[in-house]
């Protein structure tokens, strides 16, 4: 496909001829004033194999997509898009041949010159000041050895576990004992606390300089002159503010103010000048890109030099006080300086006066950059790549190229180069599945799920057995970890299986559900009874339904309108010995707090309270005795809230049941829906599209039809039957 683009390719022209005779005085004229400088690449043979000026390479180009006109997006899709190959490792020398950034784009790959052409072709379409540049950057970054940096994506994730979740607390909260520890003793664990906090803080600082020094050591010495190009923006296009450095090869936005792997530039071009720097070996500062600057750089077309407003031509005056003075060690040096500015302005001017004629950009010869909407979609090339940082394997996939719909997998590996843990991102999948975190040390297994499921899942954690996972993961993620063997040798309390669930959603407020295996609790968010959590113990660890209950208890809040001693706190009821326990809230000033005990009648047709099937314990003395009567309305009131917690226990253990078996089938059988606006790949869409295609094309043959039918409808005979009879 190359060579027949590249037959197509015009050869030169007479304006090409001319701008490649005025390059190659301009190299022996720039050589003959920095005979130190570095090698420019100012021509490169391109893909039919003929010399090209390398300002005809750069073509601006307009992409019609919304997300390739934001340069932190284009920068990201064009490193997944052009996959990088990293030159030898012998050989950092200037290239000669380069292929036009259609080429690269339609074939996916390419050199760091020409992904740094490509990403600054799309920038100039896309209206940004965009330059490539020339330089020397770490060794690292050109070699594309990613293997001693820390993984990019366990940053991003650990920036957003910590921050804070938008969730409201809830106001009804049980309220806390009394607090009876001496004042001394904790301003005394204060100042211990912040003594200690104090003695950490110094000796993290010391880390971080000990670190910082091995950093800087360690970059010292990867700080070689390696060859690069990369790409620079200036201000002020697209609210762009200060000069803006973009790396190709990983898609990064790097402010020149920023930390940056750059350590020097020796040259700028873009489709309409070139730019050789003449302090090409100063580190690189956000105001030393005045391009306009004929003292720091040196234009390949002079007609495009402006010169800098800053600078002033010595006046006389000032020549002779310089002569008058030149004993001086000073003044010595400031005509040593002047001299030397002179001598590039003369040799500068003496290059505007070889050429006659006004030298002009020839037209292009490439054609622009064109970014087909399947491979924009597809993203990778093959559909994935793979990353390789310290201590973690990275997997990336366009959506619908995985079988389980997975977009990241990251394999954490110890010091031993054994997996230890497995990160995984889904997109587009029917359960809803988000994220999966796999521990293969402890076993640990936790899934996120979206809001778009029905049983309002949001979150699942369970435990499985290292052994059985680490035979189930694999390069391209785990391969269905609930259907893992159940860890046996851990114990109850690091064994509970953990549901979360989206309690705005459910009717019955549940926030989360603990299950172990005889006993599990479940906690409530906002309900109107004002309950808070639910603990229920089971008779055996059958997790089968249906499941005996031993006992069930619940906790309460406080409202805000009641006396907090006659409000409900904890409720009780033991089923196998046939007692209801209440405690209530504590009262104003006191440590403890009042019960009530009920056993339940053992004849259901009892209609009256015996003092001997209720006990009490008032702290209060003021508070009233309450009578029998009312002591019966409230156990009756509380036998039918035993019945109906009964059955919300007994809802909750089948759901939890069938939450289970729809996991079982899910894992085995993943599906992936595509997303609603996408026309592509929606069945329904595509059917009404087709329709819609076939009626158009069907239309005059329709109506014509119709015709048909209403003119046969009509009886000719019918007017004249009167004459006929």
């Amino acid at each position: 496909m190359t060579e027949d683009i590249a037959s197509r390719l015009p050869k030169h022209n007479r304006a090409e001829q001319s701008i490649l005779s005025h390059i190659a005085s301009f190299r022996r004229q720039y050589n003959s004033l920095y005979p130190r400088g570095p090698l420019l690449l100012l021509t490169a043979k391109n893909e039919n194999h003929c010399m090209k000026s390398i300002i005809s390479f750069v073509v601006p180009s307009l992409v019609p997509y919304e997300e390739l006109l934001n340069i932190s997006s284009v920068a990201q899709i064009l490193a997944d898009l052009i996959t990088y190959l990293p030159p030898s490792a012998d050989s950092h020398s200037l290239p000669t041949r380069l292929q036009s950034p259609a080429v690269v784009v339609e074939e996916q790959k390419g050199s760091g010159a020409e992904c740094a052409i490509v990403t600054a072709s799309i920038l100039l379409g896309a209206g940004y000041s965009a330059f490539v540049v020339q330089g020397n950057a770490l060794k690292t970054l050109v070699s594309a050895d990613t293997s001693s940096k820390t993984c990019p994506y366990l940053e991003a994730e650990e920036k957003v576990a910590t921050t804070p979740e938008d969730t409201a607390t809830s106001k009804y909260t049980v309220r806390p004992p009394p607090d009876m520890r001496s004042k001394y003793m904790l301003i005394m664990e204060e100042r211990a606390r912040r003594k200690q906090a104090l003695e950490e803080d110094a000796c993290n600082k010391k880390k971080k300089i000990k670190k910082f020094d091995a950093v800087r050591r360690r970059t010292e010495s990867d700080s070689l002159a390696v060859l690069h190009f990369w790409v620079l923006v200036l201000p002020p296009n697209r609210g762009i503010t200060t000069p803006t450095f973009v790396e190709p090869t990983t898609g990064q936005v790097i402010p020149v103010s920023y930390n940056h792997p750059y350590r020097c530039i020796h040259a700028v071009f873009n489709h309409s000048n070139y730019w050789a720097s003449i302090h090409y070996d100063k580190s690189i500062s956000s105001d030393m890109f005045n391009i306009s600057d004929h003292f720091a750089w040196m234009a390949l077309l002079p007609e495009f030099m402006q010169p800098s407003a800053k600078v002033v031509k010595p006046s006389s005056s000032t020549k002779s006080q310089t002569r008058t003075d030149e004993e001086t060690p000073d003044n010595a040096d400031l005509q040593s300086r002047a001299t030397q500015k002179d001598t590039e302005n003369l040799a500068i001017k003496e290059l505007k006066g070889e050429r006659t004629k006004k030298l002009k950009v020839p037209k292009t010869w490439a054609r622009p950059v064109v970014i087909r909407e399947e491979a924009l979609h597809l993203r990778f090339p093959n559909g994935w790549r793979e990353e390789v940082y310290k201590g973690v394997l990275v997997r990336r996939y366009s959506p619908f190229t995985h079988q389980r719909g997975a977009t990241l997998i990251m394999t954490l590996y110890n010091s031993k180069d054994s997996k230890i843990e497995v990160r995984e991102e889904f997109q587009q999948r029917q359960d809803g599945l988000i994220t999966r975190i796999t521990n293969l040390v402890t076993g640990a297994v936790v899934e996120k799920f979206a809001k778009s499921r029905k049983d309002t899942l949001k979150c699942h954690e369970y435990w499985r057995s290292p052994s059985s996972l680490a035979e189930r993961a694999k390069d391209d993620g785990m391969r269905n970890p609930f259907g893992a063997s159940i860890s046996e040798n851990k114990d109850d309390a690091s064994c509970k299986e953990r549901f979360l669930f989206h309690s705005k959603f459910r009717v019955d407020a549940v926030r989360c559900r603990i299950i172990g295996s005889s006993k599990w609790r479940e906690e409530f968010d906002e309900r109107p009874d004002l309950l808070l959590a639910r603990t229920v113990n089971f008779v055996s660890s059958d997790p089968t339904p249906p499941r005996a209950i031993q006992m069930i208890e619940e906790e309460f809040g406080c409202p805000e309108d009641v006396d907090p001693h006659t409000a409900v706190q904890k409720r009780v009821f033991q089923m196998f010995e046939g007692r209801i326990l209440l405690v209530y809230h504590y009262g104003k000033h006191r440590l403890l707090q009042p019960t009530r005990s009920f056993i339940k009648p053992a004849d259901s047709r009892t209609t009256t309270l015996s003092p001997d099937m209720t006990h009490g314990f008032q702290p209060d003395p003021s508070v009233e005795e309450v009578p029998l009567p009312q002591l019966w309305n409230t156990l009756q009131a509380e036998m039918e809230a035993e019945a109906r917690v009964r059955e919300e226990v007994r809802k909750g253990v089948e759901e939890t049941a069938a939450i289970r078996a729809a996991r079982v089938g899910e894992e085995k059988r993943t599906v992936l829906l595509p997303d609603l606006f996408d026309i592509d790949k929606n069945e329904t869409v595509q059917y009404i599209l087709q329709e819609r295609r076939y009626q158009e094309t069907h239309r005059n043959e329709t109506e014509k039809k119709k015709k048909e039918e209403r003119e046969g409808k009509v009886d000719t005979v019918e007017p004249y039957m009167p004459l006929l009879l």
